[in-house]
């Protein structure tokens, strides 16, 4: 099941205000990053349309496509919230108590893969509002900027 919706994904701007693009980060806010999953409250896609749905994604509806768009883009947010380096930090922090746990004869500890309770506990569901408020007109519209603003990104 795919969507296409479409999200603005701002370039970065120096102090000055002037937009740059690195190459290695193309991808940016396009996919996660090995270790991002540890780093914030992640559930895949489908597990987040059943907590707020209570019912699984039908191939054959539209809504279920528009609305698992939406959940895709907050997932890759939550995850692109953070610097690639804290990321990278923090995973490289866990496999090193893992394996000072190891060392010790310890059995290592081991973050929760299982599916969370039905519902919303943390506000995803407002996470979708926002994004999906950001995509109306409004005073970023593309109708507001310069020629040379819209080609920038």
């Amino acid at each position: 099941m795919s969507s296409s919706l479409e999200f603005q994904i701002a370039c970065p701007e120096n102090e000055e205000g002037v937009k740059w693009n690195k190459n290695q980060e193309d991808y940016c806010f396009l996919n996660a990053r090995k270790g991002d999953m540890l780093c914030c409250p992640f559930q895949c896609d489908y597990c987040w349309h059943v907590n707020l749905m209570h019912r699984s994604a039908r191939d054959c509806y539209t809504g279920d496509a528009i609305l698992l768009g939406y959940i895709r883009r907050v997932n890759l947010d939550m995850m692109w919230s953070r610097e690639p380096s804290t990321v990278g930090n923090h995973l490289k922090n866990l496999v090193k108590g893992r394996d000072m746990s190891l060392e010790l004869g310890l059995e290592p500890i081991s973050l929760s893969m299982e599916p969370w309770p039905a519902g919303d506990t943390c506000g995803f569901q407002v996470a979708i509002e926002i994004i999906r408020a950001s995509q109306r007109p409004g005073q970023n519209a593309k109708d507001d900027l310069s020629e040379e603003e819209k080609h920038l990104c």
